[in-house]
């Protein structure tokens, strides 16, 4: 197994001169190699996959525990965290083999849970992937549910779920997280709540200027 990760840390962080006999699993990828936190996040996925690492609506909770270390151990360290959100997951428009989608949607519901775990957990920014990634069926932009591919099979929204909905929730989560409108754990519904109504409603609390929907990864602090 060891060799086997290895065989992938090099294969997707491109490490030169380097074999997996002479990898060191020791090695700090970041500070000694300067490897992006965005890369990293790439080949955690890549291992999920290949170690069939359940990921999806109901494994999600076990997950938080890590979330909240994760940002204890920024904190001390004074640098920026933002954990990843996605809506699912789907090889299928790569991989026509795979026949159903890895991480299924829920109707939003596997993408709200994230949020509200995020910012519970004290989540400052948040990283959302994708905004137009369909290859991988993780897309959030308004699309149509009748795409013109001829005979293929194309994973779209489920089809009771507005083209605009994956959208309309990432703003509704980007005005929690600024703490424009109150925290709620139930999903909005576009009818009982419009964006542009929320959007109009005063500041429930100061915006601070390092929250917000921004790049992922973790960056170093300014030194006070």
């Amino acid at each position: 197994m060891e060799r086997r990760i290895a065989e992938i840390l090099i294969q997707e962080l491109k490490l030169e001169n380097v074999t997996p006999d002479t990898f060191d699993a020791s090695t700090d990828l970041v500070k000694e190699l300067g490897i992006d936190s965005m890369d990293l996040t790439t080949v955690v996925l890549v291992l999920q996959g290949e170690y069939k690492v359940k990921f999806d609506e109901d494994s999600y909770p076990g997950f938080r525990d890590r979330i909240k270390a994760d940002i204890e151990w920024c904190r001390q360290n004074k640098l920026d965290y933002a954990p990843v959100v996605f809506p699912g997951f789907s090889w299928h428009n790569m991989h026509p083999e795979s026949t159903a989608p890895t991480i299924p949607r829920k109707r939003g519901r596997f993408y709200w849970e994230q949020f509200v775990g995020a910012i519970s957990e004290g989540a400052e920014m948040i990283y959302v992937a994708m905004f137009d990634e369909i290859d991988e069926g993780t897309a959030i932009f308004k699309t149509t549910n009748t795409p013109p591919v001829g005979l293929s099979k194309f994973e779209i929204f489920e089809s009771d779920v507005p083209s605009d909905y994956y959208l309309y929730l990432t703003g509704v989560a980007g005005l929690m997280l600024k703490k424009r409108i109150p925290f709620q754990t139930d999903m909005p519904s576009q009818k009982g709540m419009p964006l542009s109504k929320m959007m109009s409603l005063p500041n429930e609390a100061p915006v601070q200027t390092n929250m917000g929907l921004q790049r992922s990864g973790t960056t170093r602090r300014e030194e006070q």
